[in-house]
């Protein structure tokens, strides 16, 4: 019989050394592919219809448990934040406005404000 070093509970996977790592790859490819599908599929690139489906989709993926595995490394940050710099940037008018700004206009929050980075 092999031993792992990791387990999954709750759908949160945490290694022997109490490290979330390979959870917040997990996250943050589920979540791109998910975004990429939105943006593949979706006929309409209206503004708002855009960012109901990120945040129906995509958001809940993101903040699933993160109290439990809150990303606090810049390296976890940046992989969970990544994605929804970059599908704001691929939303049809936002293209030339910097991430708060595209964030201000579709009316979403950042992340690190919904105190899920802490």
């Amino acid at each position: 019989m092999s031993q792992s070093n990791e387990t999954r509970d709750l759908g949160i996977i945490i290694d022997n050394k109490l490290n979330f790592n390979s959870h917040v790859s997990a996250v943050a490819h589920k979540a791109h592919v998910r975004a990429s599908l939105i943006l593949k599929h979706f006929v309409s690139r209206n503004v708002d219809i855009s960012s109901k489906a990120f945040t129906t989709y995509v958001r809940p993926i993101l903040e699933y448990c993160t109290p439990v595995w809150s990303p606090h490394t810049a390296c976890n940050i940046n992989k969970i934040v990544s994605y929804q710099r970059w599908f704001t940037k691929h939303i049809k008018g936002l293209c030339g406005l910097d991430y708060s700004q595209r964030l201000e206009h579709i009316g979403l929050e950042t992340l690190e404000r919904l105190n899920m980075i802490f």
